[in-house]
């Protein structure tokens, strides 16, 4: 679906550059959190690209929301929309915990942000100082409680993250953190996963002992997925939740995107080849860390560059290096000068579970493909590590749904797909997995094994 490629910057899942030193909240941060609305619904309100917001109702239906004036925003239909424009909202100033909506049918919603417990939580991790926020229901003992894994990037989990407020008020609390080198959090950045597990196991260890006794699970969404399971081994847990990540390599993920962006421009084996034949290129240089190979992708650029298979090409790597010119890959390296390791191999993680996994995955996911990730953990599942898998049809990556537009072209949604939050809160509730859950398609690890 190269129509929906824009919905994550196309190095979302690893490259990104690293944090400034001194952080600075993004707009809107103060206006962050859970509302309740009149009409008896509530949402959450976190920032977006700066200086936009981005709502999100219970339900799933979500939109972002474009600053159009002192706080006063306005948002269109579907996931990232502005134009024509169905909904204003303004907010108080910081400190003025309202929010007011009002669609073009003239419907208007009043909310007051929801005041939920948060407590500070720090640890160290090697040489890095990890800042994060143990967000508690606010009027009960949590049933759980998920320590989360954002996804990649240098963005701030405890600005951005939305899960940090919904889940609470489902009664599970949330330690959200910083990854080193991002918000609030010291260290160098890094996209290396097995330093990002010991630092997920570090904040699970720091968690305070007015949790104890509770459940206590990792999460991790995207990039996360590789993060989660690994940090599971490291520490005690009693769950492992994953939402759209990949049961292989970030290398393996790059073939994959860059043979389903060609079969999607129509383009048959020989061109599939031809593009395998670029992807191995780009590996020998990222991998080598642009010590190597950098004269091999350079002829091969200026062989191919022009043609229209060549600008189709997709993948988080190889379209980056495949479209960067040579005069400026000394400044991508550069930007790309932080660990990573493009071949970590999670599968030994998986096998090593021994606590109930969650897995959901977007059967429409353009970004992370599904297939052989779908195909792996029921493969685990079947040698009894205890997988509970949901596949969402028509969801893109972020389990965002997938519309048809007038031209029937494919194009995210308002929000969601239908029960993939209601999922999330019941499956930690209780750790199994049943339905129904909107249209997702469930594959339940036989209890009875254990």
């Amino acid at each position: 679906m190269p129509g929906l490629r824009p919905l994550l910057p196309a190095i979302t899942l690893l490259f990104a550059a690293p944090a400034a030193a001194e952080w600075t909240p993004p707009s809107g941060f103060c206006h962050a959190g859970a509302y309740a609305m009149s009409d008896g619904s509530r949402l959450i309100l976190t920032p977006s690209d700066d200086p936009n917001l981005r709502y999100r109702f219970e339900s799933g239906r979500s939109g972002r929301l474009y600053r159009d004036g002192e706080n006063h925003y306005v948002s269109g239909h579907g996931w990232a929309a502005r134009e024509p424009v169905e909904l204003e909202a303004r907010t108080g100033e910081c400190g003025e915990d309202w929010l007011r909506l009002t669609y073009t049918d003239g419907t208007a919603l009043q909310g007051e942000k929801i005041t939920l417990p948060a407590y500070p939580v720090t640890a160290m991790s090697g040489e890095a100082r990890l800042y994060g926020e143990l967000v508690m229901p606010a009027d009960a003992s949590p049933a759980a409680v998920v320590v989360l894994q954002y996804g990649s990037g240098p963005d701030s989990a405890i600005a951005h993250n939305y899960l940090q407020h919904f889940l609470p008020l489902h009664g599970i609390a949330v330690l959200v953190f910083d990854k080193r080198g991002t918000g609030r959090s010291t260290g160098a950045f890094t996209a290396d996963i097995v330093t990002m597990a010991h630092d997920m196991a570090a904040m699970v260890d720091a968690l305070p002992n007015r949790v104890d006794g509770i459940p206590v699970g990792v999460m991790g969404e995207s990039q996360g997925g590789w993060v989660a399971p690994l940090a599971a081994g490291y520490t005690e847990t009693d769950f492992v939740v994953v939402s759209y990540g990949l049961t292989v390599s970030m290398q393996e993920e790059d073939r994959m995107e860059v043979a389903q962006s060609l079969e999607a421009a129509g383009y048959g084996p020989d061109v599939l080849a031809l593009g395998e034949q670029m992807h191995h290129a780009v590996m020998r240089v990222a991998n080598s860390r642009f010590e190597d190979g950098m004269e091999e992708l350079a002829a091969l650029k200026a062989q191919y560059r022009g043609e229209a298979w060549f600008d189709a090409l997709g993948g988080d790597i190889t379209s980056l290096l495949t479209s960067t010119p040579d005069a400026e890959m000394g400044a991508l390296r550069q930007m790309l000068d932080f660990p990573y390791d493009l071949t970590y191999d999670p599968r030994p993680a998986l096998e090593a579970i021994d606590v109930p996994l969650l897995w959901v995955l977007g059967d429409a996911d353009t970004e992370a493909p599904p297939k052989s990730t779908r195909q792996m953990l029921l493969e685990l599942q079947a040698d009894g590590i205890p997988v509970d898998l949901a596949v969402f049809p028509d969801a893109e990556h972020g389990i965002i749904a997938v519309e048809t537009d007038a031209d029937g072209q494919p194009r995210l949604g308002s929000g969601y797909a239908g029960g993939y939050l209601d999922l999330l809160v019941d499956w930690i509730g209780d750790r199994e997995l049943s339905g129904p859950h909107g249209r997702a398609i469930l594959f339940t690890y036989p209890r009875d094994r254990e």
